[in-house]
This record gives structure tokens, sequence and C-alpha cells, in this order.
């Protein structure tokens, strides 16, 4: 990566630790760390917290469903809190370059529907196609970092 270049930030926010280690192997494996500062978050207010903190704040969101959210001192576990986070995020003028991919099993068409209404840049299946799904979407906004292959 070249010196005047700064690394991407990318947070993965899911409420699994065993897709918190998929990613950051996916990471390790396919070099990313050249290109790319990982965080991650096991929760949404964590994940909010990480975002709010301009020295924090992610360029790049993996967000999943499954994230809990304490409200009044109780936990709940509703995908409908990760939506209305994006929409927040997508709506703010001051976050809204943020991309945001939601990460998810959920193949229903309602939650494919409830993010293009959250505005997210792209609904990803946990089951289809992995790690090739995430590597491309990776390779997609850190190009510009990669190491030209020397001949």
């Amino acid at each position: 990566m070249p010196p005047d270049q700064k690394k991407i930030k990318v947070l993965i926010a899911d409420g699994s630790e065993l897709v918190r280690i998929y990613f950051r192997d996916i990471f390790w494996i396919n070099g990313f760390e050249n290109c790319c500062d990982l965080s991650v978050a096991a929760d949404l207010d964590e994940t909010e917290a990480i975002v709010k903190d301009p020295a924090t704040r992610p360029d790049v969101i993996f967000l999943g469903l499954s994230l809990r959210k304490k409200i009044d001192g109780r936990t709940f576990i509703d995908p409908k809190y990760s939506f209305e986070f994006a929409h927040r995020i997508k709506t703010d003028p001051e976050l809204r370059h943020i991309k945001i991919f939601v990460f998810s099993s959920h193949m229903e068409k309602q939650f494919e529907r409830d993010a293009k209404n959250a505005q997210v840049d792209q609904y990803v299946y946990k089951n289809q196609n992995l790690p090739k799904d995430i590597v491309a979407i990776i390779d997609s906004f850190t190009e510009p970092c990669k190491p030209t292959p020397t001949k």
C-alpha cells in the first residue's frame, strides 16, 4: 500500500463469535490486513459506539441481523434493530458514505426488502458462495491499495 494512502476501516458486526473469527480468517488468508483495519462488534450497542467515534468510524460495515440490543436494561435480538441502525446511518449526512453489507442467513424475501428500505448497499447470504462473495466485496473497495504484481 502506498505510504500516503490510509487503510480502509472495516467493521464486522455479528452476534456469532464463529462468524467474527471466519471474517478475520478471510482477511488474513487473502492479505486484506495490508489494506484494511478490521474491527469487530458482538452487539448493536458496541457497533453504534464504534460508528459514533470519528477515530474508529468504519468505511464499511458487514452487518449481521442477529445482534443483541439493550433497551431499558433488557436485551433483545430482532433483525428490525439492525435495519433501523442501517437506516439511521444511511440517512445521516455525516455517516451515509459508510457502505453497509447485510450479511445474514435469513433467506426470506422480506429481509431483502427491509434491507433495501434501510438503504443498505447489498444483502449477502451467509450460505451462498462463501467466502468468494466476501472476497469479491472486499476486493471491490480495496483495489486501489492492492500491491501491483511484479513481473
